[in-house]
């Protein structure tokens, strides 16, 4: 006698169903466990990489003797032109200033906004706020709650805070 084999039952279906259902319950956190932690390494790099610019650019400004000024601008190229500002010999919490400083291509992969007084910078990548450029909306980056601060110094001597903000990553 032969069988004809004409399909699942209801049963087995939903068999099926529940072992996929258990297995993306689990799958699902571990995968945003890990884009939490590729946000955060990201600032973290990024927030090593200021600091060692920063350093460099504060040990040029004393070379320079322009380390004491309130506003400077530091040639970066022979031209003139192409520069850096700076503030007390640390790059300016601006886009001429500290995207400058890094790497000119920083601008199209982040997102800078500074505050109302241009003292305070919040950087962030554009995987985070869908964001790039100078001058994006300091409003929507400090709600994501995943980017880095830079203030600039107010004093001659006074070292730029940098700080990162993690809990939204």
């Amino acid at each position: 006698m032969k069988m004809r084999f004409q399909g699942f039952t209801l049963v087995e279906l939903i068999v099926i169903a529940a072992i996929i259902g258990l297995l993306a319950l689990t799958a699902v956190p571990r995968l945003v466990e890990k884009t939490t932690d590729t946000n955060i390494a990201t600032l973290e790099n990024a927030k090593l990489t200021l600091l060692s610019t920063t350093s460099k650019i504060a040990a040029t400004s004393i070379k320079l003797e322009i380390d004491s000024h309130a506003a400077a601008f530091l040639p970066i190229k022979d031209d003139r032109v192409s520069g850096i500002d700076v503030v007390f010999g640390y790059p300016a919490a601006s886009a001429t200033g500290l995207a400058m400083a890094v790497d000119p291509r920083f601008l199209s992969e982040w997102g800078f906004a500074a505050d109302e007084d241009k003292s305070t910078q919040l950087i962030a990548p554009a995987s985070i706020t869908d964001q790039v450029g100078a001058d994006i909306d300091f409003a929507a980056i400090s709600l994501s709650k995943c980017y880095i601060t830079y203030k600039t110094p107010r004093n001659v001597r006074e070292q730029p805070e940098i700080h990162l903000e993690t809990s939204g990553c």
